[in-house]
């Protein structure tokens, strides 16, 4: 009875661990976007490339989340990532639709959140690896 509570107590900080990891990958996006910003507004870059350039810092920062979550993990690393790439999409989504009126949910949107997984889950797969042995 007691490996159950162990293990209930575990994956309880494992989530807690999770969510503060991508809590600090969207720090690390803020930071990015900030530094971002300046370089556009100071720069002669086509403000063309502005979708890009957050789209890849976005991208960026779902595999850091990734990689984070599944750093303690014993093995299933992509899915870890997968995992805090879709929560870190969701709360992406969840603050858009907060602080706009809603949002549109096209294929663009789907892809986004394809892409989310996708770049979580190879976050997840470097973080394994990346882990070390106790």
């Amino acid at each position: 009875m007691m490996k159950i509570d162990e293990a209930r107590k575990e994956s309880a900080l494992g989530i807690k661990r999770c969510l503060k990891n991508i809590l600090l990958a969207f720090l690390f996006a803020v930071v990015l976007l900030a530094l971002l910003a300046v370089v556009f507004c100071y720069s002669p870059i086509d403000e063309k490339y502005v979708s890009i350039s957050v789209r890849a810092v976005n991208y960026i920062s779902i595999a850091l989340a990734g990689m984070l979550c599944s750093m303690r993990s014993r093995r299933f690393g992509y899915l870890y990532g997968a995992a805090a790439g879709a929560l870190y999409m969701l709360m992406l989504y969840s603050a858009g639709f907060l602080i706009y009126d809603g949002i549109d949910i096209n294929i663009h949107t789907l892809l986004g959140v394809l892409y989310g997984l996708i770049s979580g889950g190879a976050g997840g797969i470097v973080g394994i690896n990346l882990r070390r042995e106790k």
